[in-house]
């Protein structure tokens, strides 16, 4: 049994459960005691284990055994027996755990439930494993013993390894435990055991020592802990080393309770939380209770305070330290308000209780006089907070004893306390029962006596309690006196009797002379109260008339305060009254069985409309007769029964134990002289109810004496309310049910004799409602609550005394889904609730409704139709026809569906403005659209009715008018002097329609380039506008000129625009001079417009590109320029301009000639140079600023080896040379922010210069009128000169001057003064002049102004002519350039597009490697190496791809991955790479067999137009196309369904035509053409390809191209090989066996690859050693198809091809063969890697 782990582990886990758990800080005195008393109780256990004889293995102890004695029986039980007696191993081993099929029988009795019956089992068979364990290391030992005997048989020896097993268990069925714990168990845990019985199986090995562990895991205890690591490897436990442990954990234990001491030092805060609260002026109090005591009150005052400690975990572990005397808790009082000489009341702590976690309260008392001096005299407060602080414990000295100096106090915040008035204590007399409730001061009754005296004790039993809540809680006064801090006691105890004779109490007995010879007698002389208690004697023997005489006692109970009686008394008068002797009780032998409820029974009351009808019958069976009845002679049972009156005599009935106040009217009738027959009983009508048992008991009074009747009436349950449900599934469709009561009455016969009474039953006489009815809710969505159906369409429910029948109309459904209920209710008269429901659950099936693939497409994700317009040949207008809507989706039947459509679009978006054409029936109206696409939605419903059940979403667009606008070549006119030389814009100028129509023609009658016109003469202008206008002179183009030029001409002088004019398509030079010296050079664009109404802001775009800074730069992408341009929000990406240029030393460099905006050229600079220094970007060598005052010039020269686009992508990325500007055009419009798109900021740009204009002509016209108005003033007086000079000079001042004036020559005051303030000059004739001069020009510009103002046209002119202005002046050339096309960083930008070697291992591993790293060796050679692999792995898979190419990855088990080429790890050519399943998400025990290459599964034409072939081991072939394989997904997806026992082995690219060859192993190959092989869908199987013999299994296959000069090669396993003509296989059908294509030989080995070479190839062989080869297969021969061929390759003994694959063909440099026999483990020295 030695290193048994399992024996190890189960110890450990047994040893574990004997363990103690660990101790936490707040365990404190009696904890640690019982600590201390279990460690002690441990020890002992300890030693018990730890002793030699328990500790050591079985087979040890066995080895004293002298085997070879066992030869007989008698000689083997002899022996046996002394040993177990010995070393007593009965007992060790069930220590251990094991349990006989006995003791597990026993526990079996124990047990609650199943639960618990598995966990036992469980536990059973894990103990019964580890015997079957030990028992094996028992036998191993015997066995070795005896086998020193060579005499002794195998029977022999069989029979001692029983006999001891046996001896040692004390059980024969130890072996057949499991079986024994299924019979035990049951059939069930029998199941539960199956998983167990075979212990020969792993799975249960393995179980039982993961529950071992787990359960040694989950140990809590850290003491288990340390012994379990105490066990050693053997399964012993070291004694000696466990007792070391024992005293640490002792000492841990003695340090605990040092711990205790700082546990304060531990609370981070303490604060009180307020209760009940009063708002005062002084802020928050909490008040503080007083209590009195009738009108005394106590000394002592009480408040409670709760208190929040953190870490909350404190709050229990301080209440314990409280209680233990481990921490002190003192109140701290201080005055507020005032500070006064009075002393501050002290506060005394007189509980503390746990609340919750966190939480505890404490509770305190003050003295009352102290608080009121305080409160009242001298309006002060008080504040109360806690202080802890612990109890110093110096220690005595003793060893081992704990001690501690620490000293901390932790103060609270102080609460504010307001005293309360005080409330008066309750006080009761209560039972001493568990839950006390007040005592009742029932009357006593003591029936008459004829023999004995009797004595009652009043009170007895009882106890005094008090409450300060109102009764909620009860304490007794020694609480009370604690919490208060008060001595609150009971006084004076008395009781009062008076007498009276009879149970009227109406006279008083009072002489004392009767009272003493009265029957009752009450002892009341110094009694204390639950000490000496009074008590009454009935002191005589009684007689008849001694029945009612009693006797009321007044108890008093006197409260003391202090030892001084209070106004606080209990008081109660109780009386004891002697009553009637108890006669004898007569109970009826048998209880009947209940009444059973049945509808011929209760129909008797349908006229009186009672359920409970009056019943007479016997129901009662025998009276019980009682040997020892006391009756007079006179009297019988019969009297009893017959003779009673219930009105007099007393009858009591109860149900279920309670006495109820109905007595049934119930009236007993004996059969004279057959009292054993039973009793007749009537029981009234409307007394009883259904369901119910009675119990009777009726007291018949003779001679003071009470005879009892006994009995029950049952009354059997009332029929359960009948709840009938049917269930209906409908679609779309009317739906009847129909029921009768028979189907109802199956479901529900209880009381009901027959279908037609239950029917009869539930219709008979009243009903509630009275007339049954159906009622029919709608459930759906909207209507969770259920809404009711009106009977509009038919839908309904009848409900009738034969037939239920429920009706519902399709017209009412509303949508699938829909559940509709009808249900009728009612309550019959004798209480029976009915209930029918009809549901209807409705489901309706969805239309497959999908687009007419010839007319609807895909652009940008949406379904899109484009409708093609023409020429109308009667309107002569261009129009898209209002096409049927329905002709682009699948046909809808009409008779069952409506097929309808509905415009998406909505209008005013995106543009203001914009309008969709609308829907009329099923086609579309366009005349009042001025955008050309409308979005619809097609939507089919049931027919009639609101019920959708299928739509698409389609966009219908229109198409463009314009197909062309281009000048075909540049026209040239001659110069014509002396006159206006004019140019025909329209030569050599393309107009084309959509429909291929010119509108443009060359007139060969005029010899001109004219318009063409149509029908009433309409151009392109009029026929291409939605809203035609009056017909136009021209074709609607508008040429604008851009520039125009003399030719070698000087800069300044270039300029010849000015003679230039264009009107129409008519270009006139007006410049007369007699010669034209140069060439005039003009450039002019032509535009036409055919869009709606205002333009869009999409158009917009063709003349606003997008932003324009001062720095240049590119602006890199479009969609951001978009988005801002039509949003209003955006990103604009800018690049820096850059070029690649060359240094004079031949490297490569880039030239950064513009930045982006806002960029600081120096910091860029720095930032470059940074990341260059940190290793951040690779490749560049230099950068160098060469800026001068002609422009910027950043330099930077690269590296030998970088690739300067991937550079230059990675400066974009990491550096500013590649920024972003966020565009938020928020304006103000009208007061209020707004975003704005391109076209609203020009709109609202345009109002506001509107708006400017319009006001500066009032302005402008204002002024100018005030300004004519003086300048006619002016005039006025040049023309009476003299006049006025005579009378400014007549005048006294300057006012009488002009008011003489104005009076004179009827002037304006602004008139006159202007005149006074004219100087001399103004009198000369040019100043006369001027003038008249500004007279004239002020009314012409008047009238312009005015003009202006009227004309909003020209208000529009002037806006123009004011930008144009601005733009002559301010406009530049472009500086930022767009680049249309562009998109977020590619991975791809950043790997050059160079040629890598892929390689796959056997075990798994990939990577990558430039092919240039593997040279070129003669065939032949020994190979250079590779890749390093681990020893049992070798390189199976190689291919050769570029960079930026997609690899498609096809499994074995056929699924197919994708990866681009350079997300395959780089690696050396001697790495070994990266396991497959961290590069793509591969099965573990899935294999990549094969690749393909693709360079674009973008391009649609590609992929369907090329196809995949894969070929599996057992020969079968599948073609599909490369489409089915373009989508990407990260988990990759099935490319062929592979079947048990087959794999893939190949997959090909091919174009659809090419030739399939299949090579086996045993060398045959077959040829036939891929067009014999139809395409098939992903996840098809495939067909036929070859059919291979048993064994036998395909290697590869190739597939050559049509006119391709691609060899077939082959090449066997021990590096044999040969080149051979495809023609030299014969073509045959797909399936065959094929031909020979190499000899086989054991020289050979068996065939290992096929491929598809030319001479430009190379081939690259790796064995399993991992040395590669590649050499060229031009040096590969020509051979037959069935010849052996050559050795390709050397391989060494032991060594075997792995892979082979031909790739392009390297340089032309070679390698020297070295010598045979000698290894290279690298390249030869000096030799460089072939170049590509």
């Amino acid at each position: 049994m030695k290193n048994n782990n399992l024996f190890r582990k189960f110890l450990a886990l047994f040893l574990t459960g004997t363990m103690l758990a660990g101790v936490g800080c707040k365990d404190y005195d009696d904890d640690i005691d019982d600590i201390n008393k279990k460690i002690d109780d441990l020890n002992a256990k300890v030693e018990l284990k730890a002793d030699a004889s328990a500790l050591q293995t079985i087979s040890d102890k066995l080895k004293d055994v002298d085997f070879s004695k066992f030869v007989t029986d008698a000689e083997l039980s002899q022996e046996l027996a002394a040993y177990v007696k010995d070393a007593d191993l009965k007992k060790k081993v069930g220590d251990l755990g094991f349990q006989t099929v006995t003791q597990v029988q026993e526990l079996i009795k124990g047990l609650q439930n199943e639960v618990q019956v598995k966990e036992l089992i469980k536990d059973q068979l894990k103990a019964a494993d580890l015997w079957s364990k030990i028992g094996g290391e028992v036998k191993r030992g015997i066995l070795e013993e005896l086998a020193k005997n060579s005499e002794l048989t195998t029977a022999v020896k069989n029979q001692a390894v029983a006999a001891v097993l046996a001896a040692i268990t004390n059980d024969p069925a130890v072996k057949d435990i499991k079986t024994a714990i299924s019979k035990i168990a049951g059939e069930e845990a029998s199941e539960f055991v199956k998983e167990y019985m075979d212990v020969n199986n792993k799975a249960w090995i393995e179980n039982v020592n993961s529950a071992a562990a787990e359960a040694v895991k989950n140990a809590e205890s850290a003491l288990s802990r340390q012994i379990i690591s105490l066990i050693s490897t053997q399964g012993y436990l070291k004694k000696s080393d466990l007792t070391a442990e024992l005293g640490a954990f002792k000492q841990a234990i003695a340090q605990l309770q040092a711990d205790v001491t700082a546990l304060i030092n531990r609370i981070q805060s303490l604060v009180n939380v307020p209760g009940t609260m009063y708002v005062g002026r002084g802020g928050s109090y909490t008040t503080m209770d007083f209590y009195k005591v009738g009108a005394t009150p106590i000394g002592n005052g009480m408040v409670t305070l709760t208190y929040r400690v953190t870490p909350a975990s404190l709050a229990k572990d301080l209440v314990d330290a409280y209680a233990n005397g481990k921490a002190t808790f003192a109140i701290v009082s201080e005055q507020i308000k005032t500070r006064a000489a009075t002393a501050t009341p002290a506060a005394t702590i007189t509980d503390v209780r746990f609340i919750e976690e966190g939480k505890f309260a404490v509770t305190a008392t003050m003295s009352a006089e102290e608080l009121g001096e305080l409160y009242e005299k001298e309006e002060k407060w008080i504040t109360l907070a806690l202080s802890i602080e612990n109890t110093v414990n110096p220690g005595t000295g003793a060893e081992d004893e704990t001690a501690s100096e620490v000293t901390n106090n932790v103060l609270s915040n102080f609460a504010s306390i307001m005293p309360d008035e005080a409330q008066e204590i309750e006080l009761g007399v209560y039972t001493k029962d568990e839950e006390p409730v007040a005592y009742d001061y029932a009357t006593i009754e003591m029936p008459f006596n004829k023999q004995a005296v009797s004595k009652k004790t009043l009170l007895e039993n009882t106890q005094l309690l008090a409450s300060l809540d109102g009764g909620k809680t009860l304490m007794t006064l020694d609480n009370v006196n604690k919490l208060l801090g008060s001595k609150i006691s009971i006084g004076a105890y008395t009781v009062t009797p008076k007498y009276y004779a009879d149970a009227s109490q109406s006279a008083e007995i009072t002489d004392k002379t009767e009272i003493g010879k009265f029957i009752l007698r009450v002892d009341n002389s110094k009694l204390v109260y639950d000490t000496k208690l009074a008590t009454v004697d009935f002191r005589a023997a009684g007689v008849s008339g001694d029945v009612g005489k009693n006797v009321v006692c007044a108890h008093k109970i006197v409260i003391n305060v202090d030892g001084k009686a209070t106004t606080a008394t209990i008081e109660a008068p109780q009386t004891y009254i002697i009553t009637n002797q108890a006669g004898a009780t007569f109970t009826f032998k048998e209880t009947p069985k209940p009444l059973a409820w049945s509808y011929a029974f209760v129909k008797n009351g349908i006229t009186g409309q009672t359920a409970t009808p009056e019943i007479s019958d016997n129901i009662f069976g025998e009276i019980a007769l009682v040997n020892d009845i006391d009756l007079p002679k006179e009297v019988t049972i019969e009297d009893i029964i017959t003779l009673g009156n219930l009105d007099t005599d007393r009858s009591t009935v109860k149900v279920a134990g309670k006495e109820v106040d109905n007595d049934l009217g119930i009236r007993f009738t004996a059969f004279a002289s057959q009292i054993a027959m039973g009793v007749k009983a009537s029981v009234q009508a409307d007394a009883y109810e259904w369901g119910k048992a009675y119990d009777i008991e009726y007291v018949y009074v003779y001679q003071n004496v009470d005879y009892k009747l006994k009995g029950q009436i049952a009354f059997g349950a009332a029929p359960a309310p009948v709840n009938y449900i049917v269930d209906n599934a409908i679609g779309y469709e009317t739906k009847s049910v129909s029921k009768t009561w028979k189907d109802v009455y199956t479901a529900n016969k209880a009381g009901f004799a027959s279908e037609a009474e239950f029917a009869e039953a539930i219709f008979a006489a009243t009903t509630d409602p009275a007339t049954p009815a159906g009622v029919t809710k709608l459930f759906n969505k909207a209507n969770e609550k259920g809404t009711v159906i009106e009977n509009t369409n038919g839908t309904a429910m009848t409900v009738t005394a034969s037939t239920l029948k429920g009706v519902l109309n399709a017209k009412d459904i509303t949508a699938t889904g829909d559940k509709f209920e009808q249900k009728a209710e009612w309550t019959t008269w004798y209480g029976q609730k009915i209930s029918v429901t009809f549901n209807y659950n409705v489901t309706i099936p969805d239309f497959n409704l999908r687009y007419n693939v010839g007319h609807v497409t895909e652009i940008a994700g949406v379904k899109t139709t484009e409708v093609k317009g023409l020429v109308n040949g009667t309107t002569n207008l261009w129009e898209w026809p209002n096409i049927t809507l329905p002709t682009y989706f699948n046909e809808v039947d009409a008779e069952k569906y409506d097929f309808t459509f509905e415009v998406t679009s909505k209008d005013g978006k995106p543009n203001k403005g914009d309008k969709y054409a609308i829907v009329n029936g099923d086609k579309l109206d366009w005349s009042a659209a001025n955008r050309n696409y409308v979005d619809i939605k097609a939507v089919v419903k049931i027919k009639d009715t609101n019920i959708q059940v299928a739509s698409l979403p389609l966009r219908v667009e229109i198409q463009t008018p314009i197909k062309t606008l281009a000048q075909t070549k540049a026209i040239e006119v001659a110069y014509k002097t002396n006159e206006a030389t004019t140019a025909n814009m329209f030569e050599n100028l393309q107009l084309i329609d959509a429909d291929g129509k010119s509108w443009i023609e060359y007139n060969k009658d005029t010899k001109a380039w004219e318009a063409v016109t149509v029908g009433d003469g309409k151009t392109a202008y009029d026929v291409f506008q939605a809203k035609p206008e009056a017909a136009k002179n021209t074709a609607g183009i508008v040429f604008k000129m851009k520039s125009a030029e003399y030719a070698d001409t000087p800069a300044s002088d270039k300029d010849a625009s000015a003679y230039i004019k264009i009107t129409d398509n008519t270009l006139t030079y007006e410049n007369n001079s007699a010669t034209l010296l140069k060439d005039i050079i003009i450039k002019v664009t032509p535009s036409f417009t055919y869009q709606y109404g205002e333009i869009t802001g999409e158009e917009m775009l063709q003349y606003i590109k997008g932003p324009d800074f001062p720095t240049g730069g590119i602006i890199y992408g479009y969609e951001g320029v978009r988005e801002a341009m039509l949003t209003g929000r955006g990103r604009v990406m800018m690049r820096a301009k850059t070029d690649i240029e060359h240094t004079p030393s031949g490297r490569e460099c880039i030239v950064i000639t513009e930045i982006p905006y806002m960029i600081n050229k120096a910091e860029m600079i720095k930032k470059i140079a940074d990341m260059i220094n940190e290793k951040k970007i690779e490749g560049i060598s230099y950068i160098n600023d060469e800026s001068d005052r002609n422009g910027l010039r950043i330099i930077i020269i690269l590296k030998h080896d970088a690739v300067a686009s991937v550079v230059l992508n990675t400066l974009f990325k990491n550096t500013p040379l590649q920024t972003s500007f966020a565009v938020n055009n928020i304006a103000l419009v009208n007061g209020r922010p707004q975003m704005l798109p391109m076209r609203d900021l020009v709109k609202h740009f345009v109002d506001h210069r509107h708006d400017v204009v319009v006001r500066r002509a009032r302005f402008d016209l204002k002024k100018a009128e005030e300004r004519l108005h003086i300048v006619q003033g002016l005039l006025i007086a040049q023309d009476n000169i003299d006049e006025i000079v005579h009378i400014i000079r007549s005048s006294q001042t300057p006012d009488a001057a002009k008011q003489t004036m104005i009076e004179r020559f009827n002037l304006s005051d602004i008139q006159a003064s202007a005149i006074i303030e004219m100087r001399l000059r103004a009198l000369t004739g040019l100043e006369y002049g001027k003038l008249i001069a500004e007279r004239d020009e002020l009314t012409k510009q008047i009238a312009y102004l005015k003009e202006v103002l009227e004309n909003v046209g020209m208000q529009m002119q002037i806006i123009k002519d004011e930008l144009l202005e601005i733009k002559e002046k301010y406009g530049d050339e472009r500086r930022s350039e767009i680049v249309y096309a562009s998109e977020e960083f590619n991975p791809e930008d950043f790997y050059a597009d160079d040629d890598m070697v892929i390689t796959i291992s056997h075990m798994g591993y990939i990577k990558r490697t430039p092919l240039a790293e593997y040279r070129t060796q003669n065939r032949g050679g020994v190979g250079a190496k590779g890749s390093a692999t681990r020893d049992e792995d070798f390189i199976e898979h190689i291919y050769v791809a570029s960079m930026h190419n997609t690899m498609l990855f096809f499994t074995e088990k056929g699924r197919c991955f994708w990866l681009k080429v350079y997300e395959i790890p780089e690696g050396a050519r001697s790495s070994k790479g990266r396991a497959i399943q961290n590069v793509i998400q591969i099965e573990p025990d899935d294999k990549v067999r094969a690749y393909i290459n693709v360079k674009s599964l973008a391009d649609a034409e590609y992929v369907n137009n090329n196809y995949i072939i894969m070929c599996t081991k057992d020969g079968t072939i599948k073609k599909t196309k490369l489409e089915a394989y373009s989508r990407p997904r990260q988990n990759g997806v099935n490319a062929i369904v592979i079947r048990e026992g087959d794999q893939l082995i190949e997959a090909k690219l091919t174009s659809g035509n090419a030739e399939v060859m299949i090579a086996a192993r045993d060398g045959k190959a077959i040829r036939f053409n891929e067009s014999t092989v139809r395409p098939i869908g992903r996840v098809g199987a495939g067909v036929r390809g070859i059919s291979i013999e048993d064994g036998d299994e395909v290697v590869g296959m190739i597939c050559v191209e049509p006119d391709s000069k691609q060899d077939v090669l082959v090449l066997s396993e021990n590096g044999y090989g040969k080149r051979t003509d495809l023609d030299e296989y014969r073509i045959t059908n797909r399936g065959g066996k094929g031909v020979k294509t190499i000899n086989i030989t054991e020289k050979t080995g068996k065939l290992i690859s096929i491929q598809a070479v030319t001479d430009d190839n190379d081939l690259m062989i790796i064995n399993r050693s991992g040395l590669t080869i590649r050499t060229a297969v031009s040096q590969i021969r020509l051979a037959g198809r069935a010849t052996q061929g050559v050795r390709i390759i050397n391989l060494r003994e032991g060594d075997a091809i792995a892979s082979v694959m031909a790739v392009p063909a390297a340089g032309e440099e070679e390698e020297v063969q070295p010598a045979e026999g000698v290894e290279t483990g690298g390249e030869t020295p000096g030799a460089a890697p072939a170049e590509e």
